[in-house]
C-alpha cells in the first residue's frame, strides 16, 4: 500500500441532491472509497433536502475544502460555494444551471423556485483551478442541453460515465466512484 504524503491528502467535500440524503445513492460508497485512499471526507446533511433552498445550503457548510464534489441538486450549492471559496478541484455530477427539467415529476416546481437560477460564472472559475462535468449515458431528470449549457458557462468539458441507476442514483455506482477518484 502506497502510503500518502501530508500534502497528498485532500479535504473532501461531498454534497448531496433534492430529496436525498448522505445514506442514499452512491455517497457512502464514494466517501469510504474516497476516505480510504486517504483524504479527509466529509458528507454533511444538507438542511430541506426535500424544499431546498441553494444559499440556506451553502450557508450551512462550515470549513474550508479543497475539492468539492457535487450530485444533482448539490450542484447547484456547490456553485453557490465556488462563488465565494478557492477549490482545486470541484466535480459536478448530473448538474446544471436553470430550471428547465424534463422528466415532468411534479415536484420539480419546488425546484424551480429553489434558487434565483444566477451565478457568478467568472467568480466560479477564478476559484476553481479544474473544474469537471461529468453526466450518465442515462439521465431523464436533467437534460443534455441543462449539462451542456453548465460545462459551457464553466468552460469545461463534459465526461460521460456508465451508470448504475438513472440519474447516477445507484447504492453503488461503481463506475463513477471509479472516475471521481481518477480525477483526484
Amino acid at each position: 500500500m502506497k502510503i500518502k504524503k501530508y500534502t497528498d491528502i485532500k479535504n473532501i467535500l461531498i454534497l448531496h441532491g433534492y430529496g436525498t440524503n448522505p445514506n442514499e445513492c452512491f455517497y457512502k460508497n464514494m466517501f469510504n472509497s474516497l476516505l480510504k485512499s486517504g483524504h479527509s471526507v466529509k458528507l454533511p446533511l444538507l438542511p430541506n433536502a426535500d424544499n431546498p433552498n441553494d444559499i440556506e445550503q451553502k450557508n450551512s457548510i462550515k470549513g474550508k475544502f479543497d475539492i468539492l464534489v457535487a450530485h444533482s441538486f448539490g450542484c447547484v450549492t456547490a456553485l453557490r460555494y465556488a462563488e465565494e471559496n478557492k477549490l482545486e478541484l470541484m466535480i459536478l455530477i448530473s448538474g446544471f444551471v436553470d430550471n428547465n427539467f424534463s422528466d415532468g415529476d411534479p415536484d420539480i416546481e419546488i425546484l424551480k423556485n429553489s434558487s434565483t437560477w444566477k451565478f457568478n460564472f467568472d467568480k466560479i472559475k477564478s476559484n476553481c483551478k479544474k473544474i469537471y462535468v461529468l453526466y450518465p449515458y442515462l439521465d431523464t431528470s436533467v437534460t443534455q442541453s441543462q449539462v451542456k449549457k453548465l460545462a459551457s458557462l464553466l468552460e469545461c468539458k463534459i465526461i460521460k460515465f456508465q451508470q448504475e441507476c438513472d440519474h447516477a442514483c445507484g447504492d453503488k455506482e461503481y463506475d463513477l466512484v471509479k472516475l471521481v477518484n481518477k480525477l483526484i
